[in-house]
């Protein structure tokens, strides 16, 4: 995990001394009676729990430019409490919609990838997003940001086999051998309180291991192989945004976002 930025947490909570705004909006120097109590809980907070001070900031690729650059900073800024009003000020409108007794899905497309809402839509509570690089095209991984990963990783191009292998584990067993990919078990990822299940869909016959596909399932942590370093990045990447669902939700969930992207299929 990258190394926070202690000084820009606590900024980010307090405002700067020379007046910038604080967390409510409101400007506090060094003058200002509440600045010093401010400043002390902002230091505890930046110190023990930096996940929750700061939010990851990337930068976009140098060629990623206009409607590419507004979908790149939604994407990694992007939330469970994100309105649709802002997404589809970088998106625009949906470009599909399904809706079935149990679970909604709305799809956003972008230059280089799709944004995918799942919704409960008889408790209209957002279930999780996945991003998926248009055409499950892995070269254009490094213009597309995964939703609160909250780790060192950034793009779905920091993704590959090497990552699932060393940060995932669980039976790999939900495939695709006509397009050679695959998704990972769940993996955990984030900071304190704020661990959410993921999983990407990977071209996992790439990297020369002793295990492909076709031998699904298979312990994903229990992978040899001989050629990690040239392993393709993942074209998709799932989170679901309730980590106390996972043991209800997450396989059922992600079997249908899958059935969708690689079938086109949604299943009532």
């Amino acid at each position: 995990m990258k190394r926070r930025n202690t000084k820009a947490a606590i900024s980010t909570l307090t405002g700067h001394a020379n007046g910038t705004p604080g967390t409510e909006g409101v400007f506090f120097g060094p003058g200002h009676k509440t600045f010093g109590r401010i400043t002390a809980a902002a230091l505890i907070l930046a110190l023990f729990f930096p996940e929750l001070t700061m939010a990851k900031t990337i930068e976009a690729p140098s060629d990623c430019l206009n409607k590419c650059n507004d979908q790149f900073i939604a994407l990694s800024k992007i939330d469970e409490f994100t309105s649709i009003r802002s997404i589809e000020q970088a998106f625009g409108p949906p470009s599909r919609e399904a809706t079935a007794k149990r679970l909604s899905i709305t799809v956003y497309s972008g230059v280089y990838a799709e944004l995918l809402i799942v919704v409960d839509p008889k408790l209209k509570k957002r279930l999780a997003y996945a991003v998926v690089a248009k055409l499950l095209d892995s070269k254009v991984a490094k213009y597309i940001p995964m939703p609160l990963l909250w780790q060192g990783e950034s793009t779905l191009a920091d993704i590959s086999m090497r990552q699932a292998i060393e940060l995932c584990s669980g039976n790999v067993d939900l495939v695709d051998l006509k397009q050679s990919v695959g998704w990972t078990p769940a993996c955990e990822f984030g900071g304190s309180g704020r661990y959410k299940p993921h999983s990407f869909l990977l071209y996992m016959n790439g990297a020369d291991c002793d295990k492909s596909l076709d031998d699904s399932p298979f312990l994903i942590e229990r992978l040899q192989c001989k050629s990690l370093a040239g392993a393709l990045p993942a074209a998709a990447s799932f989170v679901l945004l309730d980590p106390n669902d996972s043991g209800r939700h997450f396989a059922t969930v992600l079997e249908r976002v899958s059935d969708f992207i690689l079938l086109g299929i949604w299943k009532r």
